[in-house]
């Protein structure tokens, strides 16, 4: 029995209805608001136990700084290439992204990206700050030179700790010199001065009218 054309157009249409029908509940799905977005997948990991510390170049590879914390007061750390995994950590480094400063690991079957975090220790630049004269009084008493540790400290960088530190060691040992002549010139007391010879002439003087 052959088909009629007002079938085949029903047909036809219902199959493109069903076609619109699941495009538009794909498109719904891709921007569904109980999905994560893709910036979210791909931002760093917070609260993991494993942080990435620092980073490295031995013969033109990059190794990472990998810590984990088993304990409040206890940590384990290793170096790590792209590829490489370490046991201990149960870390295993995926890639890296130089302009984000951030790594990516698989840890405990789930895939990290950690951001390179740096522990401060001060905050005033490379260059040793203003140091004030010791007060009047406490030669001894000297202030306290502030410096700053860097992860990957410039040959600049360190030069001029360096000097930094070369300078302040001068000033204190000028300071202890100082402080040892001003000692030295103290005196207890003033000493009388000697008789002069108009003093003995008239001691002799005096013993004769007796």
């Amino acid at each position: 029995m052959p088909i009629s054309t007002p079938f085949l157009r029903r047909l036809t249409l219902l199959l493109t209805c069903t076609g619109a029908i699941a495009a538009a509940q794909a498109e719904l799905i891709k921007v569904s608001p109980f999905l994560p977005s893709a910036s979210a997948a791909n931002a760093p990991a917070a609260n993991t136990p494993v942080e990435f510390r620092g980073v490295t170049t031995i013969g033109n590879v990059r190794q990472y700084r990998i810590i984990k914390t088993i304990q409040p007061s206890r940590t384990v750390g290793a170096w790590l290439k792209v590829g490489e995994r370490d046991a201990s950590l149960d870390v295993t480094v995926k890639g890296d992204d130089k302009d984000r400063e951030t790594i990516t690991v698989e840890h405990a079957g789930q895939t990290l990206t950690l951001p390179l975090k740096v522990t401060k220790v001060s905050s005033s630049g490379a260059a040793v700050t203003a140091i004030p004269p010791p007060p009047t009084g406490a030669p001894n008493v000297l202030p306290q030179v502030i410096s700053t540790v860097r992860l990957n400290p410039t040959a600049e960088s360190e030069s001029k700790r360096l000097e930094a530190v070369a300078a302040e060691v001068a000033r204190r040992r000028a300071l202890r010199e100082q402080a040892a002549q001003t000692q030295g010139q103290m005196q207890p007391g003033a000493m009388p001065a000697a008789p002069t010879r108009q003093d003995l002439q008239d001691l002799r003087q005096r013993g004769r009218n007796r």
